[in-house]
């Protein structure tokens, strides 16, 4: 059975605060144009993706709640889109339109969410981890496994919202300095498995900020090329990024 470190937990809910809270005072600034701007999501304006991060706030509540009750189904009337491309189709539309939906209450919304999804982990504690809780994408994931894909998403999107209004730079660039340290221990690829050295074609490294923007595809190899070390065979690091989109 998997060991959870507690006391890690703890600091990545607060990280998840931290960035929360810091996006929530960034959105506040902005002016209903600002909101309007394209972000550096397709499709999406900055409005967009804060309803975006407002909706799952919102799912994942729900999942954890229902899950630690011991329910990892889907909600009433979730039908499965036919393939991975057709449900972020999907997810995109959707969360549009929950944002036109909220109104002049969407940003209001994301504070209320996120405080509620704050209270709702302080509450976890133990085996209630272990649970299982249902994901559109995955079926279902651990509580502990949400927690860190939350961070993972509050930081991303927290560097689409703002590349709207200055050139590219880190994800949270900026924000409460235990976010970078974090984010390193997330998810590395290949994380708990030990494979033989004889098998490894290319050892790629890079910091956590490189790591996330190569993950979900808002950077290619070219532009992260002064932050990643790579040692192997000569050519597969062109590939290294299609490898990784889609984590």
């Amino acid at each position: 059975m998997t060991s959870y470190d507690e006391e890690v937990i703890r600091q990545e809910v607060a990280v998840i605060g931290a960035l929360a809270r810091g996006l929530n005072q960034f959105l506040n600034d902005l002016s209903p144009n600002d909101l309007r701007r394209h972000s550096a999501c397709d499709a999406w304006t900055v409005r967009d993706v804060a309803g975006h991060l407002t909706n799952r706030a919102e799912r994942q509540i729900t999942s954890m709640t229902r899950g630690r009750e011991g329910d990892s189904g889907p909600p009433p009337g979730f039908s499965a889109p036919s393939d991975m491309m057709a449900m972020s189709a999907a997810n995109a539309d959707a969360d549009i339109a929950y944002s036109i939906s909220m109104g002049d209450d969407l940003l209001p919304t994301f504070e209320r969410r996120y405080r509620e999804l704050h209270l709702l982990l302080n509450s976890f504690g133990g085996d209630d981890w272990r649970c299982a809780c249902w994901h559109p994408r995955r079926g279902t994931m651990t509580a502990r496994e949400y927690v860190s894909q939350r961070i993972q998403e509050l930081a991303v999107h927290d560097w689409d919202i703002r590349s709207a209004f200055r050139s590219a730079g880190s994800p949270a660039s900026g924000r409460d300095p235990r976010v970078v340290g974090d984010v390193r221990a997330l998810a590395p690829v290949g994380a708990g498995l030990h494979p033989n050295l004889d098998d490894i074609d290319m050892v790629v490294a890079c910091n956590a900020n490189t790591y996330l923007l190569l993950a979900y595809g808002r950077v290619d190899v070219d532009t992260a090329a002064n932050s990643l070390v790579a040692i192997g065979e000569e050519g597969l690091l062109e590939r290294f990024a299609s490898w990784m989109v889609g984590f």
